[in-house]
């Protein structure tokens, strides 16, 4: 397998950050590097570890625009959402894209453990 990475760029938090700072100069979205060599995507259990880990990616990316009041939380959910959305698409693995679809649509996707008994 070909080593991949991947960069999730979060423009949602990039353009929060701005308009909370509106006197500064506007600056490149935060990036996360995410490493998913050690992974088998044409399999579903890879396809739900990376699936996990740019989720995690996104919060991590996301948080600073988290707050205690409703509209930062909005604000955040969408910025996760955004990220990982972009982050899916541009891994562009069929595995990936289902597990991701199937978590949107609220259907109940596969687990790790329920593939690795397979």
């Amino acid at each position: 397998m070909n080593r991949f990475t991947l960069m999730m760029l979060t423009a949602t938090l990039a353009t929060a950050a701005q308009l909370a700072q509106a006197d500064t100069p506007p600056t490149a979205p935060p990036k996360m590097l995410i490493h998913y060599s050690d992974l088998d995507l044409s399999h579903p259990a890879g396809a739900v570890r990376l699936y996990h880990r740019l989720q995690t990616a996104a919060e991590t990316v996301c948080t600073p625009i988290n707050g205690e009041d409703v509209n930062h939380k909005l604000m955040f959910r969408r910025c996760v959402a955004d990220a990982l959305s972009r982050a899916v698409t541009e891994v562009d693995q069929p595995a990936l894209g289902a597990y991701y679809r199937a978590k949107l649509e609220g259907r109940n996707a596969v687990s790790p453990e329920t593939t690795a008994r397979k």
